[in-house]
Parts: structure tokens; sequence; C-alpha cells
């Protein structure tokens, strides 16, 4: 625990915050305010004996009458509880206000934001609840005209606006079907941004069958990483993720893959999508990707619904889905409980949308406000589960088109009205209220409930439980390191 010199003011009333989540790890303390930025951390005894010497209010004159710092030197004391107070575990009010959503956040233009880029729609693959749908029976590619006024306009839109940062994410369909594509873009968009104060990053989001020595040369270049899309391990992933020519399976070519980009220095991000039917092997699945030494994010399938589907019967497959995917979860953290010293957990497990470095204020995925997406015929829609229903013109400033998208913005009266329920929350900064368009489907309007509400409580404390052991285990481990 680093901390800096703090001024403190002996007369301001202080509160141990009722949102804290913490626990005792092995002479630790695991502390996680879920509504302000920043990871868990790690505190000593000493820290948490002041911390909770403020339950209830207290000021910071009062308790340095009454002894509380001991014997510590006095700026020790101060920029502890400067600390704390920077990260919430200390707050100025005794009963936090509901959460909310800010206006004034979707009224500025972001500095940041990311482009869904559907170069093709053509995939090799037959995923049974892939969201391009029926779009992929021919091969379509984005036509060249089209994605050269794409790009153009991405640069057009960082120079406007003075953008930080873009995340490119070529995607399909399978974007490694169309190398030439990605190519292009990238060219067009490294050259004409060269220069400013804008960070280009490119994601190529992949099912990982059909890596080959120009992708690889791709992979080389700077700023470009890939993400590869699996289900479960083995048999599982292999239920739906299926070879259109002969409806095999596509589980051991991506394992040679990966191999290779491994060997090639490539280190690819995994991107895991669980199913009900895959739940069950989530577990192996994670034993053989911290086993490569990689990262993953273990993302809830978002069904495809037909509108002739009842929203009970999605209620209801929902439901079978949480319960599911609860029991595979359980699998992965017994494993993590065993593993602590070996998996940096904080850095290689992510689970969903969920946020716990940074408190989100509304959607995770930043529809309506910094989520570019763009079909394969240059349109704009809200989220890359409507690409069949692109609609909105693109124009050279993205970040203006983009509130176009959306028929509800998550601070609209009626919006908030829909979910204030997740307001009263303590885990609404980690999940945002879920996916904004599965809760349309499922529930008729973007800001409800989740269907997925139910496994986010499940999910969240378990996580933070797992998290607490895996950092007390770690920091124990390099203590014992620096001492040998």
């Amino acid at each position: 625990m680093e901390m800096d010199a703090f001024l403190c003011d002996l007369s301001t009333r202080l509160y141990k915050s009722k949102r804290l989540y913490e626990r005792a790890e092995d002479g630790s303390v695991f502390l996680f305010a879920p509504d302000r930025p920043g990871l868990p951390v790690l505190v000593n005894n000493w820290v948490r004996d002041l911390l909770d010497a403020f339950e209830g209010g207290a000021s910071v004159g009062d308790l340095l009458a009454r002894g509380i710092g001991g014997e510590r030197d006095l700026g020790d004391v101060f920029t502890t509880i400067g600390f704390l107070e920077e990260h919430g575990f200390l707050t100025n009010r005794s009963t936090p206000e509901p959460y909310g959503v800010s206006t004034e956040r979707y009224q500025k233009i972001p500095d940041s934001f990311s482009v869904w880029l559907s170069i093709n729609n053509s995939c090799n693959l037959g995923c049974s609840y892939c969201f391009v749908e029926e779009m992929s029976k021919e091969r379509q590619l984005m036509p060249r005209d089209i994605l050269e006024q794409s790009v153009k306009r991405l640069v057009s839109t960082a120079k406007a606006n003075n953008t930080k940062e873009i995340v490119v994410k070529f995607a399909g369909g399978e974007p490694t079907l169309a190398a030439e594509s990605m190519e292009f873009a990238y060219d067009y968009l490294t050259s004409e941004l060269a220069g400013t104060e804008t960070k280009l990053n490119f994601a190529v989001l992949s099912n990982g069958t059909a890596i080959n020595d120009r992708i690889i040369r791709f992979l080389k270049r700077p700023g470009v990483g890939i993400g590869i899309s699996v289900d479960g391990y083995g048999p599982y992933h292999d239920v739906h993720r299926v070879f259109k020519h002969n409806n095999s399976g596509s589980w051991d070519r991506i394992v040679r893959n990966v191999g290779r980009l491994k060997q090639e220095g490539i280190r690819p991000y995994i991107m895991a999508t669980v199913t009900k039917e895959s739940a069950p092997g989530l577990r192996q699945l994670v034993e053989w990707i911290f086993g490569e030494g990689l990262a993953t994010r273990l993302n809830v399938v978002r069904s495809r619904y037909d509108t002739s589907v009842g929203r009970g019967t999605r209620k209801d497959d929902y439901a079978e889905l949480v319960d599911a995917c609860k029991k595979g979860f359980e699998e992965v953290f017994d494993y993590l409980d065993e593993h602590h010293e070996t998996v940096d957990m904080a850095n290689q497990l992510h689970v969903c949308e969920l946020s716990f470095d940074y408190p989100l204020n509304g959607p995770a995925c930043g529809i309506g406000r910094s989520h570019v997406v763009f079909d394969y015929l240059g349109k704009l829609t809200d989220c890359v589960m409507t690409l069949h229903a692109a609609k909105t013109p693109a124009t050279e400033n993205l970040l203006r088109d983009v509130p176009h998208t959306v028929d509800h913005m998550p601070y609209d009266p009626d919006s908030a009205a829909g979910q204030s329920e997740c307001y009263s929350c303590e885990w609404f900064p980690v999940c945002g209220g879920g996916c904004p368009t599965a809760n349309t489907r499922v529930n008729g309007h973007p800001y409800t409930v989740s269907p997925l509400c139910d496994f986010y409580k499940y999910v969240i404390p378990r996580y933070l439980d797992t998290l607490g052991k895996n950092m007390a285990a770690r920091h124990r481990s390099s203590l014992e390191q620096a001492n040998s």
C-alpha cells in the first residue's frame, strides 16, 4: 500500500463507508469500495483499526485526542486517513444516497471511444447463437469504398474532438478472412493520425480457426492484439462452434493456432462465451487458459430471440442459464482458491462486463455515447447484437451520431423508473444494470433489472472473495521471495 502526503482537516467528520466490502485475509484486510475508482487493496490490521474508529462517524481531531494513532507519527496517521478517504473507504456521509446516472456525463463528448468495424459478414463457423444471424450465408465483405469512407470518418471524428484514444475492433463474421481490409484500415488510420495526440489500438476479434502467415504478420504490427472466442473446453466448445462445411467441431484447430501464436510471441486474449451447455466445462477451460499463461474474459451468452418468443419464455431461459452459470463459475472459483500463487487474478480473469476498477455510471458498453458500431454497409447501430437493424447514417463526426442510434438514454425519467431497483443495489457501479439490449429483449426496455441480475449478485461477491485470497497469497509469496 503506497500513500502520499495528505493534509487533513481535524474538524472534518468522516464515516466508515456503508458500501465498503471487506474481509480478513492471512494477516491483511481486503477492502473494496464499489462506488470509487481503483482496484481492491490489501491493508494491514493497523489501517483496518483506524478505519473502524470512524464507524458511526468521528472527527479526526476527536480520534487523535483519544490517542487513536498510538505512537505512530502524525504524518502517517494523516496520510493513512487521506488514503482511506481517497479510495472511498471513508466518506463524509453517514448514509449513502441511492445511485443514479449522471446526465452531465452523457452530455459531454467522450475523449476516448471504441469502434466495432464489421469488415466481413462471412464466417467459416456456424455458431447457433451468432448475433450476425442469417447475414453470413453469403460472402459479404465491407465494400472497399465504404471501408475507406468509414475510416475517413474515424479520422475526422478524432481530429474534431481531440480524441485521446480509439480502440478499433475488426469484427464480423470472421475478420481474419478479410486480411486486406484490416491492413488497409490500419495503414490509413495510423498514417492520418500520426503526429496527433490520438492513440490507436487495434483488436482482431476472431474465432481462432483461420490463422495464417499473413495474419501473424499483421498481429505483429504495433498496437495490434487478437481476441479468440471460445465456449467451453473441448467437446463443450464444439456443441455450438462447428465448421459450416462439415459440421465438425473447431476446438482442436483453435488449440493448435493458440500454440502457433505463442511461438510467434503473440499472446491471444481468450473471450469465452458461457452457455447453458458449456458451463459444466468452464473449470477445464480456465485451467487450460491459465496453464497457457493467458488472460480471459468469461462472458455469459445473450440469447438471440425471435420476436415471436414470449418474454415469459425468455425469462425462463435466462433462469436456466443463470443456474448453470452459478454452478460452472463456482467450480472456477474453487480452482482459483487452490491456485492463488500461480494466477494473477486481477489481470488474468475478467467476468462479463463487470467493472471492479472503475465505477460504472450507466451501461458498461458505452451504448449511445462512446461505442461506435458499423455494419458492413457503413451504417451505425447501437449494439453489435443489432447489426441486422443498423439504420443510422454515419457523418464526419461519429460521436455526434452515436446518440441517435438509441431510443432511450439511461438518465431519461422513464429509464430511471425502470432501473430504480438497481440504484439501491450496492453492486450497481460494478454491473451498470447489465446489457441494455438483453434487457430490452426480455423486459421491453433497455434500463430495467437485468435477466442476469441473480447471477451478478452471486458472482460479484464470490469474485471478490477469491480475489482477496489471491492478492493476499501473492503478496505473501512476494515477501517470502524478497526475504529468501
